[in-house]
This record gives C-alpha cells, structure tokens and sequence, in this order.
C-alpha cells in the first residue's frame, strides 16, 4: 500500500502599492518620474529569477525496515550508501533479527560507510559455529558478539544516535513483544538478533515476524514513506540439507513468506544473493557491492516520486 502525501506549496505574493502625489513642480515631477522609472540593474533581475526558481523542499520522512536474514542483512549497507550518496536523508530505521544490527550500525552516525568498515570486524570467531557434525547445530549464547559489539558501540546509547532507530524483541519473561527504542546499543542489539537455530533461547529473543509493529513505529515516528528492504526474497535463509532442525526451516520459511507479502509499505526492494549462507562473512563485500545500484535505482524513484 503506497502513501500519497500531497506537498504544501508554498506562494510568495509580492504587492506593489502605489501612492499617487499631487504634481507640485515640474522639477519634482520629473525627478520622480525619473527614479519610478529607472531600470534594474541586472543583479537585482537574476536574484528575482533565482528567488522564484527556488527547489521546493520535501515534507516527505523516510522510514526504512530492514528484514531478517542473518549476514545476509549486509547487503542492506550497499542501498544505504546509495541513499547517502543522492543526499536522501533517513529519518527513522526499524530492524528485524540481523538487519537490526545494520541499522544500529548505521543509525548512530548516518555513516554507511562507517557502519561497513565496523562490520568487516566481525570475525568467525564472535558467530555461532556448527558442531562437529556437518548436520549438527548448537546453539550458543548472543553473548558471543559482546567482543564485537563492545568495539563496535563502546557505552553509546540509542538515545544518542543521529537517525532514530528501534528494533522488535520477544520477552520471554513478560510474554510480550517490545519495542526496544531506548538504552546502550550493545544490549538493545543482543536482544533483537539472537533467534534460533544458532542461538540459545535467552530472557529476549529477536522477533523477525513483527515487521506490522515495527512499521507502526516507523509511522509514530512521522516517516510517512516506508521502505521495506528484503533479503530472503520468500524463502528461509537456512540452507536445505546443511542440518537436521525442521522446526527452524519450518519457522523461518513462514517467516520470510509473511514478510514477502507485507502490506502497509510504500516501497519493497529485494537484495537477494542465493550463494551467501545465513552466518557467512564471505560474500559480504560482494552483496553490499550488487544493493549499491539497486540503492541507486530506488533513490531515483524516491526522488521521481516523493521529492525525497
């Protein structure tokens, strides 16, 4: 479902009043008729010109849902470094599971690039691994990314970060969803991306299935043009036959058709890479560099059709 937002147009009226004086000498009328009726120096027209050929601002807000998926979120920095480019300011970010931690990597300074160079940190060794068995996963604690996430954001505070940004979690506790909008950056993000198979359940799980709440507060937040940014393009980001766990191949696949079908979006892209595994840092480099152009293509209809 697409918003139509009208833009106010905004109309300088000039009015010209005139007094009319009584003719008293002729040296006076003359005088007066010689300064109403003197030209306008060049200057004064071109600035007359450039007063009314002044671009009309846009009243539009984009708000962007990043979507689940892993380290296949990475990819989401490549259409977020094409938004910077074309100067389209993000007003608010709203991440699911990973894409969680794009946008708070992002989110903090507005810096795609900044975000990327933190991200290609990460190492094996701060990511769940598979057991010895090539079918065979345990699940480890999302404490496993506090030696990546203590460098990443230090102590910094969601409330400090220069685009708003939230992301959904589970409380196992409250048996409820939250929306964690406040806090340091490091716990916020430990518990919106830690969701099964490679992560033990904890006190809060992500929630990748509440895109409907986090586009509610992207709209709180007065983004009036949402931007749903995929990357499972439908199907579950595991891949088939590379472990026994149907529960998780069975959840992740209703998942990502739910979030395939989202309404209430004005524009969804899809920055799909079928060779990149759910925990894989390999093609990373190579999907940020495929969602630049299509950040490019979506930056102009953002332009084209909202003034953005």
């Amino acid at each position: 479902m697409s918003f139509r937002i009208s833009l106010s147009v905004i109309s300088i009226a000039l009015i010209a009043v005139s007094c009319t004086h009584s003719e008293k000498r002729q040296g006076s009328k003359s005088t007066a008729d010689n300064q109403s009726g003197s030209p306008r120096s060049d200057t004064e027209a071109k600035e007359d010109v450039d007063l009314s050929q002044q671009p009309t601002i846009s009243e539009h807000k984009l708000g962007l849902l990043l979507g689940p998926g892993g380290l296949r979120t990475a990819a989401q920095l490549g259409l977020l470094k094409a938004l910077s480019e074309e100067n389209i300011r993000v007003h608010a970010v709203a991440g699911l599971e990973f894409g969680a931690l794009i946008g708070a990597l992002f989110s903090e300074k507005a810096q795609p690039l900044g975000a990327e160079w933190k991200l290609q940190k990460l190492k094996r060794s701060d990511l769940p691994s598979e057991g010895l068995l090539s079918r065979t996963i345990k699940p480890e604690s999302v404490d496993k990314l506090n030696s990546f996430l203590d460098k990443s954001f230090l102590a910094v505070r969601l409330e400090a970060f220069d685009v708003k940004f939230a992301c959904p979690t589970w409380s196992a506790r409250g048996n409820q969803l939250v929306m964690e909008k406040q806090g340091t950056a490091k716990q916020v993000i430990k518990n919106c991306v830690g969701f099964l198979p490679y992560f033990a359940a904890n006190d809060f799980v992500a929630a990748p299935w509440a895109a409907p709440e986090a586009v509610n507060w992207l709209k709180e937040q007065g983004a009036d043009i949402i931007v749903y940014v995929d990357v499972l393009g439908g199907q579950s980001p595991l891949k088939a036959g590379t472990y026994d766990d149907p529960w998780s191949k069975l959840i992740w696949g209703q998942i990502s058709q739910a979030l395939y079908k989202l309404p209430n979006v004005t524009e969804k892209v899809s920055l799909l890479n079928s060779q990149s595994e759910y925990l894989s840092l390999d093609s990373m480099r190579e999907s940020i560099q495929a969602a630049y152009q299509i950040g490019k293509d979506l930056s102009q209809r953002l332009k084209s059709k909202y003034g953005l």
